[in-house]
């Protein structure tokens, strides 16, 4: 079994005054394409998407936009971490 495994995106960070939406999209494009070359069997998200537990909806639509394609690839699960809110990381499904 192939497992992708990814953690800790923190969207919506910014950094000493300094947005990186530049630097979220390149590397969330650099997961998918790895996850498009190794063909993972699942991929597992272990927490932290956002930096803030209430995030942007640039930052919401962009981990949203990523997720969808990454689930395209494989069955993904994500986990939420410390800095995930349960407003943004609960699942309606049983």
């Amino acid at each position: 079994m192939r497992l992708l495994h990814t953690s800790d995106w923190h969207l919506g960070h910014i950094f000493h005054g300094h947005a990186r939406e530049e630097d979220f999209d390149a590397v969330l494009a650099e997961i998918v394409a790895i996850a498009q070359e190794s063909r993972p069997d699942l991929i597992v998200h272990s927490g932290d998407l956002f930096h803030h537990s209430r995030p942007t909806i640039r930052a919401m639509a962009c981990a949203m936009d990523t997720l969808i394609e990454l689930a395209a690839i494989a069955p993904t699960v994500v986990l939420a971490g410390n800095h995930d809110s349960p407003h943004t990381s609960s699942s309606s499904a049983p």
